[in-house]
């Protein structure tokens, strides 16, 4: 059976990088990508010229949910065997002292809470065997004074994080390693979503570490962070081209607005809203195991997936990346969830997730816990505009979505990735000024 390898951020430069090396070394790849599906199919038309198979599939590796839906979709193509963590921003380059609690916050979530969700997924999973390679760079040396200081720091944690992954897993037979690439030429940062311009040798595979490598201090069996020699700091050709760009628009809700306060019950139409409670992790095993919610949410869930998963949403309220309730009765018995996700405060926008427990359907549970959150969103928190997307052959969440008030907008083609495929999926949307 061929390696399977999950390779993040894999739609251009390392990331895609990696998976045309990985094709032609034989390995199967799941290719997780944030927005560019054409660059995404691009690279994966590569792969099967090479004659390898390969999944794309759009996932933010901020979000819990959408890692692990990521990590199931390599299922048909059997045992991960490989990961190559590599998806990664900066933000805009700019003095430490401009450096804005928005942008610190997304830098850290996707350069290292990302690179912990993945890994996480993949050391569940792999067997004996495996290999785990996190993508670092120079900066966690150099520092990056002057550009984004902030990256280089989550740069070097992912370093640290490399040595003690490496520690952990060398027991259970899966090697981890750290490849800090530098720039291939002496430019500046190019755009403010991906760090100068790094770009991996064609001949190198991220298997392997880089040569004249600085041997990490961790005396383990696994394999640790390993690091080509230090390069000259990169210059710019215009200095003026290396000055901090500034928005011109203000963010449409400033930052904090959501981490200052408590996240609130919420209380409409016969229904509760409230924080997910520790005590609420046999339901939510449960809810994952009814094939209804399996089929339209594309996972489930054991025990210890359901205490990180229900945990993990006071870090998204705090890091303002979402936010989750469970819908309960005045009793407080759970008829089921609605959250919302890909929130993004600057832009004042997110998205609705939901499921209702087999035993509460039939009572307009859902557009009932939507209606409620939307009120919220709009009034309180500032929101400008709410989406919700469904698959086209799920009739039922079109008549939540119309009776929440959110229109159709139209539909995307493939773009739900599904147990049975690539689905279409409907759009609706809801904004603050809708009547």
């Amino acid at each position: 059976m061929p390696p399977v390898t999950v390779v993040t951020g894999g739609s251009r430069g390392i990331g895609a990088a990696c998976v045309r090396h990985l094709a032609t070394a034989g390995h199967d790849i799941v290719l997780g990508y944030r927005r560019d599906a054409d660059a995404a199919a691009r690279v994966v038309a590569d792969v099967h010229a090479a004659g390898r198979r390969a999944i794309a599939v759009p996932a933010d590796t901020t979000d819990p949910d959408q890692v692990h839906h990521l990590f199931d979709t390599a299922t048909p193509l059997g045992p991960i065997t490989g990961l190559v963590n590599n998806a990664g921003v900066t933000s805009p380059i700019g003095p430490f002292t401009d450096l804005t609690l928005t942008d610190l916050r997304h830098v850290i979530d996707v350069n290292l809470i990302g690179y912990i969700l993945c890994a996480q997924q993949a050391a569940r999973r792999m067997p004996a065997g495996s290999a785990i390679v996190n993508i670092s760079s120079v900066a966690a040396t150099l520092g990056s004074p002057g550009e984004y200081i902030h990256y280089a720091a989550t740069k070097a944690a992912t370093d640290t994080l490399t040595i003690g992954l490496a520690k952990e897993l060398a027991p259970h037979g899966i090697r981890v390693n750290a490849v800090a690439p530098a720039s291939s030429a002496p430019t500046c940062t190019p755009s403010p979503v991906y760090p100068t311009a790094p770009t991996a040798p064609p001949d190198a595979s991220p298997w392997a570490a880089p040569a004249n490598p600085t041997k990490s201090p961790a005396p383990s069996p696994g394999s640790c962070p390993t690091r080509p020699p230090t390069p000259p700091a990169p210059s710019c050709a215009s200095p003026a081209a290396c000055n901090r760009m500034p928005a011109l628009v203000a963010p449409a809700i400033p930052a904090g607005t959501l981490a200052r306060q408590a996240q609130p019950h919420l209380h409409g139409d016969g229904i509760h809203l409230r924080p997910w409670q520790p005590t609420d992790q046999p339901v939510v095993v449960a809810a994952y195991a009814d094939p209804a919610i399996q089929r339209w949410h594309c996972r489930s869930m054991t025990d210890t997936e359901a205490h990180t998963w229900i945990n993990h949403w006071p870090h998204r309220w705090h890091h303002e990346t979402g936010a989750g309730w469970a819908v309960t009765d005045p009793t407080d018995t759970i008829l089921g969830q609605i959250s919302l996700r890909r929130l993004h405060l600057p832009d004042a926008q997110a998205e609705i997730s939901y499921w209702v427990l087999p035993a509460a359907r039939g009572r307009h549970v859902a557009p009932r816990a939507l209606t409620t959150l939307t009120h919220w969103a709009f009034t309180t928190l500032g929101l400008h505009r709410i989406e919700l997307s469904h698959s086209v052959t799920n009739p039922a969440s079109c008549r939540v979505a119309h009776r929440a008030g959110y229109p159709a907008e139209g539909t995307r083609r493939g773009e739900g990735h599904h147990t049975d495929g690539w689905h279409d999926m409907h759009l609706h949307a809801r904004l603050a000024t809708d009547t």
